[in-house]
């Protein structure tokens, strides 16, 4: 990214003036100066591009992994207000995701297929590439995931959530974790069992776990917090911040 473009604020904070005669948002860049170099310049563009919808709330910010995306950065963050004239979006995240799913069309309901979904979503992911991480030179055996506890410093959770899937990792297995281990969870919260998750946190058998996905999520406008343990109240349990959000 060139940084002569970029006005800084304090060490960990920067933005980018408007040109003369125009109307859009503040934009707010967080991270170093080494880091934000290593940016490429679509990432400064478009986020000044999210600072010119309507409705915007507050600064259009880039978090210190931003990278440039479809229209939106990955790693941007913005939230509009849509009595305002704001767009609801799928956002960064969301697009990126869409550019890799495959369209299925069918003529059956969901009546005709409820008794075998299970069977079925086996068949889909037997069948379907699952792109990077499917195939790699490293074999191991699920009897080995005990094993592989008890030697991580990192776990990254990137499974999908299946009935062998869910609560895999119960009170018994983050007990072989290291005490100064951390979990990272990018697939789905029902793998790892939410009691002993909260467990291992606030207790210290493990170090922290950096989670993306989350146990409950609002169905309306009414706050919800996290999971039925109170995750937001621990430090070593953060809470990850969304591409984009409508009020």
């Amino acid at each position: 990214m060139d940084l002569s473009k970029l006005k800084r604020i304090d060490e960990w904070t920067w933005t980018i003036a408007p040109a003369p005669g125009e109307a859009r948002g503040e934009v707010k860049l967080y991270g170093s100066r080494e880091l934000l170099a290593t940016m490429d310049n679509k990432v400064m563009e478009q986020i000044t591009n999210v600072a010119r919808l309507p409705g915007l709330v507050g600064p259009a910010m880039t978090m210190p992994d931003a990278h440039w995306g479809y229209g939106f950065p990955i790693g941007g963050v913005a939230a509009f207000d849509p009595e305002e004239g704001g767009i609801i979006s799928a956002g960064g995240v969301g697009f990126d995701i869409s550019c890799g799913i495959r369209c299925l069309r069918t003529n059956l309901q969901l009546t005709d297929v409820a008794g075998e979904l299970p069977s079925l979503a086996r068949e889909l992911s037997e069948r379907i590439p699952a792109g990077v991480g499917e195939e790699g030179d490293i074999k191991l055996a699920p009897e080995a995931l005990d094993e592989v506890l008890g030697r991580s410093d990192y776990l990254a959770i990137t499974l999908a959530l299946t009935p062998e899937t869910r609560g895999l990792l119960d009170a018994r297995r983050l007990a072989l974790m290291k005490p100064t281990a951390a979990l990272i969870n990018v697939a789905r919260a029902e793998i790892v069992d939410e009691d002993a998750l909260y467990a291992a946190l606030s207790g210290g058998g493990i170090r922290a776990a950096a989670l993306d996905v989350w146990y409950r999520y609002p169905t309306s406008g009414v706050l919800t917090h996290p999971g039925h343990r109170p995750f937001h109240t621990l430090p070593n349990a953060p809470i990850p911040t969304c591409s984009s959000s409508s009020k």
